[in-house]
């Protein structure tokens, strides 16, 4: 055992920093938020060679918010809580953490963290070299299958210093002569992750992480510094007619070895199969042991028209325009899906989502376009596949906006059962916590989105949470800097613009609220724009402070 750790290289660093998320996703500090923000905070410092001032003082003021005037001798908090803490990670590696590579510790008569990596464990660079695979190498199923020299299964735990495998699959890229053929590309990428992610024993890192180095030249290493990987899957994309041509390949990011690679050309008619073979080549490559029912799980495409999945990348695409004509052909690509397969359960969740998002920014032209609609299109989502993660992912966030906190709650955790690294459905749990009264119950689900999708600032949910709490100095901080990064997301300005007032900062609240109405000019507030806040004195501070804002005269727009 390796102990009395002072001087770490960054390879250790990276492994104890991962051993605190660990700990902090466990059970038993996800209902312990202040715990959990204790044991974080003396972890973060000590790393940072800040060893020296962790005091009572310190942490009384950075960790439980009391003020200069703290006196250790009169408020004991911080002996108190240490000694909750010293028992809850005594409990977490009892109970949970005996196979764990790194013991996290607070002594006695002191408060910097002491960290041992326990047998066998400390980090060492990948020892496993695979070959490359020729690039002539094509495979069909019942025809020529990779040999031995072309795959190499490997073990999961000796590719990086990380704990686990974590899987960065970059955008795949489309090598078709025509550039309309993109969004094909990007839907293959977006499938891959959404299927990786629901393995178990590994994690895998968000799209909006990963599609950030689009059409960008990168090395795996760069990508596995930036987004705490330590593997990276690749690819390209050929669509020419009814033929596709899909290369991928594995790479493991300390080495930059291949661990597996192959390319696929067949008729898009097995689009699907094809799908289905890269993701057991990965499975295999990465040494893991599925069930039956995980394997299933990883075959289920929701329908079998490759017309109707097209249209779903197609609308896929479209949403991420964030405008109201790129929501409308969204809702056009996934309708069409549905015509042509009535029980096509994805599409029906995405166009419950479109309808929602539709709803809350005020883009709904008739009564039919309203948040009931969405309702509905996510409750028959879930109906037709109740293992679907997007579908309970969805009808959370239709609860949400009825009003409906507690059935929103649990369609989120369900999501997030059903897909443990789904960014979206985390934020969407998280958000319903906070609008629920219980915003320190989304730090956890907050903190596990942004280690997925570092690229994120996850700054609505982090600026709501200081609104829901009266912190109208740090939600204006957050809220301002999401509304210039979304200007289209409405809520981010409403809730900037009432925090904006109850600061005291009327004329900035009002060039707010214009803002929001030369984005959205048929934007109203309604009886139905404070629903989703459970509290009843909640929603009446947020709307009170709306309508003053909508009263002052406000400064030019630039």
């Amino acid at each position: 055992m390796k102990e009395g750790i002072t001087d770490w290289s960054e390879q250790e660093e990276r492994t104890i920093r991962n051993q605190l998320i660990t700990i902090l996703e466990s059970d038993l500090f996800t209902h312990s938020a202040r715990l959990g923000r204790f044991l974080k905070f003396i972890v973060d410092e000590t790393l940072d060679g800040r060893a020296s001032r962790l005091n009572q003082y310190a942490i009384a003021t950075d960790v439980f918010d009391r003020d200069e005037t703290f006196d250790p001798s009169i408020d004991a908090i911080v002996r108190v809580e240490a000694g909750r803490l010293r028992a809850k990670l005594r409990e977490y590696y009892s109970e949970l953490g005996g196979n764990d590579s790194v013991a996290i510790e607070l002594p006695k008569r002191g408060y910097a963290a002491t960290f041992k990596f326990l047998p066998d464990s400390v980090p060492v660079s990948s020892e496993i070299l695979a070959s490359e695979v020729l690039s002539s190498g094509v495979s069909s199923f019942g025809s020529k299958k990779p040999s031995s020299a072309n795959f190499i299964p490997i073990s999961p735990q000796k590719t990086s210093s990380l704990i686990g495998p974590v899987i960065a699959v970059l955008p795949f890229t489309n090598i078709s002569s025509d550039t309309e053929q993109e969004y094909f590309a990007d839907g293959i990428t977006e499938d891959l992750i959404t299927d990786l992610s629901q393995l178990p024993r590994i994690s895998v890192i968000s799209r909006q992480s990963t599609f950030t180095y689009k059409n960008v030249p990168v090395t795996v290493q760069q990508v596995c510094n930036d987004l705490g990987a330590n593997i990276v899957l690749e690819g390209s994309v050929r669509k020419l007619g009814e033929r596709v041509r899909i290369t991928a390949q594995l790479i493991d990011g300390v080495s930059g070895h291949h661990l597996w690679a192959e390319r696929y050309d067949h008729n898009l008619d097995n689009l699907f199969d094809v799908q289905d073979e890269v993701n057991r080549k990965i499975v295999e490559a990465l040494s893991l042991q599925l069930s039956e029912g995980e394997y299933q799980r990883l075959k289920r495409r929701g329908t079998d028209i490759i017309k109707a999945y097209d249209y779903v990348l197609r609308g896929m695409t479209e949403s991420r325009a964030n405008t109201e004509e790129g929501s409308a052909r969204a809702r056009y690509c996934f309708e069409s899906a549905l015509r042509l397969d009535p029980d096509y359960a994805v599409a029906y969740a995405r166009l419950a989502l479109n309808y929602i998002y539709r709803w809350i920014l005020g883009w709904n032209k008739s009564p039919k376009e309203s948040i009931d609609v969405g309702f509905e299109l996510a409750l028959k989502a879930v109906s037709i596949d109740d293992q679907l993660a997007l579908a309970h992912a969805a009808l959370c966030w239709a609860h949400l906006w009825r009003g409906e906190h507690d059935k929103a709650i649990a369609e989120g955790k369900i999501a997030i059962e059903l897909d443990a690294d789904d960014v979206v459905a985390l934020e969407r749990l998280a958000l319903c916590m906070i609008f629920a009264g219980d915003p320190a119950s989304s730090l956890p689900l907050i903190a596990k989105a942004k280690r997925l999708n570092p690229s994120e600032t996850y700054n609505f949910a982090r600026g709501v949470a200081a609104f829901m709490v009266s912190n109208y100095t740090e939600a204006i901080q957050y809220l301002q800097s999401q509304f210039e990064l979304s200007p289209n997301f409405i809520p981010a300005g409403l809730y900037l613009a009432a925090s904006h007032i109850l600061a005291g900062n009327k004329l900035e609240a009002a060039a707010t609220i214009a803002k929001i109405k030369q984005i959205s000019p048929g934007f109203t507030l309604g009886d139905q724009s404070s629903i989703h806040i459970k509290d009843s004195r909640d929603r009446e501070r947020f709307m009170d402070a709306l309508r003053q804002a909508s009263l002052v005269q406000a400064h030019p727009l630039k």
